[in-house]
């Protein structure tokens, strides 16, 4: 809160109001936010391995990435390690 909404608040009147309204105003769209944000990673549910296709098709790609690994699904990095495995 600024110090001009601080001392608009403290005076009362109509522009506290106004204040108020904003302050409350941004207060609910960050709680939406929130909530929103924990909805979408609840549904997202906990991390699997991949299926047998998924993990055959990986294991296929990977021989036409230059660099990767096998058993990765994303190339090598610059020092040799796979960002990411399922192995």
């Amino acid at each position: 809160m600024t110090e001009l909404n601080r001392r608009t608040l403290m005076a009362g009147g109509i522009g506290a109001g106004i204040v108020l309204n904003g302050l409350k105003r941004e207060e609910l769209i960050a709680w939406n936010s929130m909530i929103l944000h924990e909805i979408y990673f609840s549904s997202l549910g906990p991390p699997t391995r991949p299926g047998a296709a998924l993990a055959a098709a990986i294991e296929a790609m990977s021989q036409w990435l230059p660099g990767s690994k096998a058993g990765s699904a994303y190339p090598a990095m610059p020092n040799g390690s796979a960002s990411t495995s399922f192995s």
